[in-house]
C-alpha cells in the first residue's frame, strides 16, 4: 500500500497562478480548478472540454481534497508558491526530480514543454510515491484498488517473508493468501480507506508502517527491523532481516496474552520450522517439553516414547510433521485430535469429540484437561484379548496420572528402569501374565520378566541384566509402544527364531507362541516345541512342552531314551532329578514339579537319587561319570584288559548332548560295539570274550545272540525292557534266524552255546563238543574238511583245512597223477564274513568285487547277482545239496581273452567231462569251441584245409623229392609220423610248462588218421595229462616253449640252393630227399629268447622259418610267403 506515495509523481498538464500584489486578486483555482468550492485542483477529463476548462490529467487523483498551493511543488518544485501572472508563459515546468526522489524521479518528457489542448502525456520513473517503478501513462484511467495495488510494490511484494509460492515467504502465503487481503496482517489495511493511494502521498514524510492488530495477535507484537525512510526503497537496497516479537503467530502458543517469545527467532527473510516456535517432536532435535509433551515426544528426556504430532493433533499436522489445515493451527486455540487411523476412533478430551473433523479445542493458557478413550491409555485389550480396552483417564500435565502400570499394569515393582516413582504396584493379570511372572526364569532382575516376551533389543536381553537399558530404551522401542499393536518380540535369549503367531492388531484374540525357549524340550539348543495359546492354560500345561511321562517324553532323545515308552528303561524323573520332582515308581507316573525356581532357567538340574550313589554330573561339560549304566556292563575287567579308549575306566563319560551309541558304553574301540576287552582267564570264564571273532570276523550281528536286548542291532528293543542295563549279559538266540533252536548256558566257567548253526557244517551236523565262549576254533571245527559234501575233492585239497575265511588264491600243484586243484574258498563262495554260518549256501562267483582273484576276476560280466545256487545272474543254475551246474565261469571257459566261451559245468553232485580238454576250449583248441584262430583253422596256409598248430610243420602236403606227396607213416620218408625225422606240434611244445605229453588221443585232427579200422589205427593210452595244476586254470596264459630242436621232413631246398632265412634257420642232416634225412633247427626252442608275452609275438623260430610272427595278427589265415620271403 506504501507505494502508492508514488503517485504524486504523476505530471501536471497545467499551472497554477498564485496572484500577489495589490491588482485585483486571481486564485488557481480561477484558472485551474473549481472556483465554487476554491478546489485549486485541475479538473481531469479524458479531452480538453472548452465548456468546463477541464483537460486531461491525473491531478484529482494525485491531490486530495483542500489540497493548497504547496500540494503542487513535489511535481512543479517550490517556485509555484510564488507564482504571479507572469508564469502565465505558453510552458510547463516540472520539477527535475520529482517528489525529492533519492532514486531522482523524472517525467519522460522532460523539465519544460509547450502548453497544448492536445499535449502528449508521459510517465515518471523513479519516483519514491510510486515505489521507485515506471508509472501508468498520465491521465490514463485511474487506479483502482485492489486491483492495480501491485502497480507500485507487488501486492503482495515479492521480497523477504512477503507471502509467495515458495521460499520465505511460502508459510505466509500458505495461511493468509497470495493477494492484498494479506497484506492487513502486519500493515494498515487502505483498501477500506475512501482514497485507498492517498498512503502514496505520505512518501518522503514517514516510514513504514508494520503493526499487528488483526487475529490472532489482536494488537500485540512488534518488528525490529530498520522501517524508516527512504531505506525501504528499493534503491536503498534495504536490509530487510527485523524480527517479529511478542507475536502470537511466533509464539510457543502457550497463551492467550503476552505471549512468550519462540523457541528461535522469526526472523524477516527466514523460515522457521514448527521447533521455530514451540519445539517438536524428537526427530526435530529439539523436543517440546511443555506440560506432558516431554513423556510423549521424548519419553523421561530419554526417548523411549516418540510419540508424533500428529498422534494428538490429527487435524493440524501430518506424520511427516506438515500442516494438513492451517485453519487450525495458529489459530488462538490448542486444537486436539486425536489420529484414528491407529487408535483413538472415539477419543476424546476433556469430553469433547477430538478427530481431525471435530477437534476439540481449548484456549492456549487455559487448565490442561484430560484424555479419555484413547487406545494410548488403555489396557491394549481386554483379558481375553478382545476389544474395546479399559481406559485411563490422565490428566495432561499430571505425571502421576500416567505411571507405567496405570494403564495395563507391569511386573507389580515400583523401582522399575532406574526410576524409582514411575510405577505403580500393580501386577498384570491378563491372559497368561499372571503365569508366566510368578516364574523366576534363572533372572537377577525380577522386574526384567516383561522384556522376556516384549523385549525391543532381542539381542541385547541376558539373565544377569540390572537395568532394562540395553533392552527397552533403545531405538526401536518409541515405535514399539502405544502404537496400536501387541507387539511380542521374544529375546534371543529365549529364542532366536521364537515368534508370536498372533495377529498384532489389538483385539483380535489371543494366539499361540512357538520356537520359545519356555515352551521347549529344554535342550540348550531346543529341537521341538509346544505351541501354547496365550490365555488358555491347559495349551500351557505341565508336559505339553517336553512330555513327564514314559508315553509322552521329554523331547529330547536322551530323555526319550532314559524314560520313553519306545525305549525299555522308563526310569522315573526323580532318578535324575532328585529333590526336584516328585518320585515315582517309574516313568510311566507323571511326577509332580515341586520347585518353580528352576524351572525354565537354562539350567539342568541333576543330582542322582540313591540307585547310583556314585554317580556325578558336570553341568559345565554336560557329562554324567560312574553310572552302571553307562558303563561296560561287565565290572569284573580288569582296567589292563580294557582298550586304551577306555582311560582305565569300565565307566562311560556320557555326554547328555552327545551323540549316543552301542559304542559310547561298550565296545569303545570298534565301530560296532561289540565287547572289546581282552579274552582273558579261561574259556568260560567272567572275563573271557569271543565277540571279536563271532563279529569282526564273521560279521555276527548283535540280534544273533542278543535278540532280546536288540533287534535292529542299533537301538535297545523296547518290548523287553528288562535285558539290557540288567547287570548280567542276556543270550537269547534270533528266533527268526538259523540259531531259532540254539541255547546258551551262561554259568561262568561254561558258557556253552548247543545246536545252533553258526557252530554246524551247514547240513545239520552241530559241532560237538559244544563250542565254549572264550575258546579258539578253525573251519574244520564245523565243518571238516575230509567230509566236504560232492565235487569239493576236485576242487580243493581235502587234507589241508583252509586257515582263513577269504581265501582266494590258487594253491593248485603237482599233475594229474600227483597234484591237485586247490582254489581258494572264496573263489565260489562269499569274501565277505557277513554271508558266513547265514543259514544257508551261498554262491558267488561275481567277477566285479573288490579282493577277488585273478581266477574269479575273469568270470562273465553277466554274472551279477549271488546266493543260493540257481539266483538269477548268479552263474549258477540247479538246487543247492540236488543239482547245480556253473555257467560264465572263468576256469571253465576256453581262457581266449578276446572271445571267451564259457562251458556248463557238469552237475556238482555227481556229474564228469567225456574229454576234459574239449568239454572247455576243444581239443585242439579252436577246434570244436571257438577259441584262438592261430590254434586251429580251416585256412592253413590258403589251402582250406584245417590245421594250425597241430601234428607238424607241412605234416600233409611235403613233395617226396621226384613226384607227389610223401605220405605219413613211421618210415624213413614218410612226411609225419616218426618222431625221429618229424617234430609232432602239439600242446606241449608251446606250453611245456602246464602239458608235457605229445600225444592226444582225443585231439580231433590227429583222429582223422588215427582212428579204428584205419592202417595206422586209433591211439590208445595217450591223454594229453596237466604236467602243473598250479598253471592250468589259473587267469593266465602259459606260454612256455619245449626245449627242442624241431624237425622237419619238408627239406624245401637242395643244399646247393640255400638262401637266407632258411640258411640260418635250418640245418640239413642227410641229402635231399634222402631216406632218413631231415631238416633241423638251428637253435633249439627258447621261451625267453623267442617269445614277447607283451606283444605275443614269437621270434627268430623256425616253425615260422625264423620270421616273426604275433599271434592271431592274421586271425590264423597264412600264405606261404608269412614264412617264405625269398619265393
Amino acid at each position: 500500500m506504501k507505494s502508492m506515495i508514488a503517485a504524486t509523481a504523476a505530471v501536471l498538464s497545467v499551472v497554477f497562478l498564485a496572484v500577489t500584489g495589490a491588482s485585483a486578486s486571481i486564485q488557481c483555482y480561477d484558472c485551474h480548478g473549481t472556483t465554487a468550492t476554491a478546489d485549486i485542483r485541475p479538473n481531469d477529463t479524458a479531452y480538453r472540454n472548452i465548456t468546463t476548462g477541464a483537460f486531461k490529467g491525473s491531478h484529482q487523483t494525485h491531490m486530495a481534497p483542500g489540497a493548497t498551493v504547496t500540494s503542487c511543488t513535489p511535481c512543479h518544485g517550490g517556485r509555484v508558491t510564488s507564482y504571479t501572472t507572469s508564469h502565465r508563459e505558453g510552458f510547463i515546468n516540472l520539477t527535475s526530480n520529482v517528489n525529492g526522489s533519492p532514486a531522482t524521479g523524472v517525467y519522460s518528457r522532460g523539465t519544460l514543454f509547450a502548453q497544448s489542448s492536445d499535449p502528449t502525456l508521459g510517465t515518471c520513473s523513479n519516483v519514491n510515491c510510486h515505489f521507485e517503478t515506471v508509472t501508468p501513462t498520465w491521465a490514463l484511467t485511474p487506479l483502482s484498488a485492489p486491483a492495480d495495488c501491485n502497480k507500485c510494490h507487488g501486492a503482495a511484494p515479492a521480497d523477504g517473508s512477503h507471502p509467495a509460492t515458495s521460499g520465505s515467504g511460502k508459510k505466509h502465503g500458505d495461511y493468509y493468501g497470495l493477494t492484498t487481503s494479506s497484506c492487513a496482517r502486519c500493515h494498515p489495511d487502505h483498501t477500506l480507506e475512501a482514497r485507498p493511494f492517498d498512503h502514496a502521498t505520505s512518501a518522503g514524510n514517514r516510514g513504514l508502517i508494520v503493526q499487528f492488530t488483526t487475529a490472532p495477535n489482536n494488537g500485540f507484537g512488534r518488528y525490529t527491523g530498520n522501517v524508516r525512510y527512504p531505506n525501504y526503497l528499493p534503491s536503498q537496497n534495504p536490509s530487510r532481516n527485523g524480527t517479529c516479537r511478542n507475536l502470537y503467530c511466533h509464539s510457543p502458543g502457550n497463551k492467550a496474552s503476552s505471549f512468550d517469545l519462540p523457541n528461535n527467532s522469526a526472523t524477516w527473510g527466514g523460515s522457521l520450522s514448527c521447533k521455530g516456535c514451540h519445539k517438536a517432536d524428537i526427530a526435530s532435535g529439539d523436543a517440546i517439553t511443555s506440560g506432558s509433551h516431554q513423556g510423549h515426544v521424548n519419553g523421561q528426556g530419554i526417548g523411549y516414547t516418540q510419540i508424533k504430532c500428529v498422534k494428538c493433533h490429527g487435524a493440524t499436522v501430518n506424520s511427516s510433521m506438515t500442516i494438513v489445515n492451517t485453519g487450525n493451527h495458529v489459530n488462538g486455540q490448542v486444537t486436539i485430535a486425536f489420529d484414528n487411523t491407529s487408535s483413538a476412533a472415539g477419543g476424546t478430551y476433556n469430553g469433547q469429540p477430538a478427530k481431525p473433523a471435530t477437534p476439540s479445542t481449548k484456549a492456549p493458557g487455559s487448565t490442561y484437561g484430560s484424555c479419555q478413550n484413547v487406545y494410548c491409555h488403555s489396557t491394549g485389550q481386554t483379558d481375553g484379548g478382545t476389544w474395546p480396552p479399559l481406559y485411563t483417564t490422565p490428566t495432561w500435565g499430571s505425571g502421576a496420572t500416567g505411571k507405567c502400570g496405570t494403564c495395563h499394569g507391569t511386573t507389580g515393582s515400583d523401582t522399575h528402569g532406574g526410576f524409582p516413582g514411575t510405577m505403580i504396584q500393580r501386577r498384570i493379570s491378563s491372559g497368561s501374565h499372571k503365569k508366566h511372572l510368578s516364574r523366576v526364569y534363572g533372572l537377577t532382575d525380577l522386574d526384567m520378566r516383561c522384556a522376556i516376551c516384549h523385549a525391543y533389543d532381542k539381542t541385547a536381553f541376558t539373565s544377569n541384566l540390572t537395568t532394562c537399558g540395553p533392552v527397552c530404551h533403545v531405538a526401536s522401542m518409541p515405535q514399539k509402544h502405544a502404537n496400536y499393536e501387541i507387539n511380542v518380540n521374544i529375546a534371543n535369549y529365549f529364542g532366536a527364531t521364537a515368534t508370536y503367531n498372533g495377529s498384532t492388531t489389538p483385539g483380535a484374540g489371543y494366539s499361540s507362541c512357538s520356537s520359545v525357549y519356555c515352551h521347549s524340550d529344554g535342550k540348550a539348543t531346543p529341537t521341538t516345541y509346544a505351541t501354547p495359546t496365550w490365555g488358555n492354560a491347559a495349551s500351557g500345561a505341565c508336559g505339553t512342552c517336553h512330555g513327564v511321562t514314559a508315553a509322552a517324553p521329554p523331547a529330547s532323545t536322551p530323555h526319550t531314551k532314559h524314560v520313553g515308552s519306545a525305549y525299555p528303561y522308563r526310569f522315573a524323573c526323580a532318578e535324575c532329578h532328585s529333590g526336584k520332582v516328585q518320585v515315582t515308581a517309574n516313568a510311566t507316573i507323571a511326577p509332580a514339579f515341586a520347585n518353580s525356581t528352576s524351572h525354565v532357567n537354562k539350567t539342568r538340574d541333576v543330582k542322582f537319587d540313591p540307585t547310583n550313589p556314585f554317580g556325578t554330573y558336570s553341568s559345565a561339560a554336560t557329562t554324567c561319570r560312574n553310572l552302571y549304566c553307562h558303563s561296560t556292563g561287565n565290572t569284573s575287567v580288569a582296567a589292563a584288559n580294557l582298550p586304551g579308549v577306555y582311560g582305565g575306566s569300565v565307566y562311560a563319560r556320557q555326554g547328555w548332548t552327545g551323540s549316543v551309541t552301542c559304542t559310547s558304553c561298550h565296545g569303545r574301540s570298534t565301530t560296532n560295539g561289540m565287547p572289546d576287552y581282552t579274552n582273558a582267564g579261561a574259556p568260560g570264564s567272567a572275563t573271557a570274550n569271543s565277540h571279536p571273532k563271532h563279529v569282526t570276523s564273521s560279521t555276527i550281528a548283535c540280534n544273533e545272540c542278543h535278540e532280546k536286548t536288540t533287534k535292529n542291532n542299533t537301538s535297545i528293543r523296547p518290548t523287553t525292557p528288562s535285558y539290557h542295563v540288567a547287570g548280567t549279559p542276556s543270550v537269547f538266540f534270533n528266533l527268526s534266524g538259523a540259531n531259532k533252536n540254539g541255547t546258551y548256558n551262561g554259568t561262568v566257567g561254561q558258557k556253552t552255546c548247543t545246536n545252533i548253526y553258526c557252530h554246524s557244517n551247514g547240513s545239520g551236523t552241530y559241532q560237538s563238543p559244544a563250542p565254549q565262549w572264550g575258546n579258539s576254533y578253525n573251519c574244520g571245527s564245523c565243518h571238516p574238511i575230509a567230509s566236504l559234501s560232492a565235487t569239493h575233492a576236485k576242487h580243493i585239497d581235502v587234507t589241508v583245512t583252509p586257515t582263513f575265511y577269504t581265501f582266494t588264491a590258487n594253491r593248485s600243484s603237482g599233475d594229474d597223477t600227483t597234484g591237485k586243484y586247490y582254489f581258494g574258498c572264496s573263489n565260489c563262495h562269499p569274501l565277505d564274513a557277513v554271508n558266513h554260518a547265514n543259514g544257508s549256501i551261498t554262491l558267488d562267483l561275481r567277477p566285479a568285487v573288490g579282493g577277488v582273484s585273478t581266477l574269479r576276476s575273469k568270470n562273465s560280466a553277466a554274472i551279477t547277482a549271488f546266493g543260493t545256487a540257481g539266483t538269477a545272474n548268479s552263474g549258477t543254475i540247479g538246487t543247492s545239496k540236488s543239482s547245480v551246474k556253473c555257467l560264465n565261469i572263468y576256469c571253465h571257459s576256453n581262457g581266449y581273452a578276446a572271445n571267451p566261451v564259457y562251458a556248463t559245468t557238469p552237475d556238482w553232485y555227481g556229474g564228469s567231462f567225456t574229454d576234459r580238454c574239449a568239454s572247455c576250449h576243444g581239443n585242439s583248441p579252436n577246434s570244436t569251441i571257438n577259441g584262438s584262430p592261430a590254434h586251429y583253422n580251416t585256412n592253413f596256409v590258403g589251402t582250406g584245409v584245417s590245421n594250425g598248430h597241430v601234428v607238424g610243420i607241412h605234416s600233409d602236403d611235403i613233395f617226396t623229392g621226384t613226384s607227389g606227396l610223401a605220405t605219413a607213416g613211421t618210415g624213413a620218408t614218410n612226411s609225419h609220423g616218426n618222431s625221429a625225422y618229424s617234430t609232432t606240434i602239439n600242446c606241449n611244445v608251446c606250453h611245456n610248462l602246464t602239458v608235457t605229453s605229445a600225444r592226444n588221443d582225443s585231439n580231433v585232427v590227429c583222429k582223422t588218421c588215427h582212428y579204428s579200422g584205419n592202417t595206422v589205427g586209433a591211439l590208445v593210452g595217450n591223454s594229453a595229462a596237466i604236467a602243473n595244476k598250479a598253471l592250468h586254470v589259473s587267469g593266465q596264459v602259459n606260454v612256455s616253449f619245449a626245449a627242442v630242436a624241431v624237425k622237419s621232413k619238408a627239406e624245401v631246398r637242395t643244399a646247393s640252393a640255400v638262401v637266407q632265412p632258411y640258411k640260418t634257420t635250418w640245418n640239413r642232416v642227410g641229402t635231399y630227399k634222402s631216406s632218413g634225412s631231415y631238416d633241423q633247427a638251428a637253435n633249439a626252442l627258447n621261451t625267453a629268447s623267442m617269445w614277447n608275452g607283451a606283444t605275443k609275438t614269437c621270434s627268430n623260430i623256425a616253425c615260422h622259418n625264423g620270421q616273426p610272427v604275433t599271434w592271431t595278427s592274421t586271425g590264423g589265415a597264412t600264405g606261404c610267403q608269412s614264412c617264405h620271403p625269398a619265393l
